[in-house]
């Protein structure tokens, strides 16, 4: 009758051994899975800031890049309008007369004026 009583308590304290045992390794998986979550957030974190980072500036980098299109678009626009001014005010003066030798030579006429009239000071 002892004997089956010190076995059932032999096996009852080795249950009790190996529960703890399990209940150790089991608190010991919490704190590592724990400890992998954080460091899973952090890293995450990390690279989601990366992440924003780069799509700010690759936003801004297209974002120049448009600006400078444009530019490169208006600066085209310019010298289109400045050749076309200038070709109307060359056709202009064929027109008028203004591009002949004689009034080429006359441009210094008023300066050379005999009956110019004498400036008092």
């Amino acid at each position: 009758m002892f004997g089956s009583q010190k076995r059932e308590i032999a096996r009852l304290r080795s249950l009790a051994e190996t529960r703890r045992i399990q209940a150790a390794k089991e608190r010991k998986l919490r704190e590592t899975a724990i400890g992998n979550q954080a460091r899973m957030a952090r890293q995450f974190t990390t690279q989601h800031d990366e992440l924003t980072r780069l799509r700010k500036e690759q936003g801004a980098d297209t974002r120049l890049t448009r600006a400078l299109k444009a530019c490169a678009r208006y600066r085209r626009d310019l010298a289109a309008r400045d050749r076309l001014i200038r070709d109307q005010q060359n056709t202009l003066d064929v027109l008028l007369g203004l591009d002949s030798a004689a009034v080429e030579a006359g441009a210094d006429w008023q300066n050379r004026r005999t009956d110019r009239p004498a400036v008092s000071s």
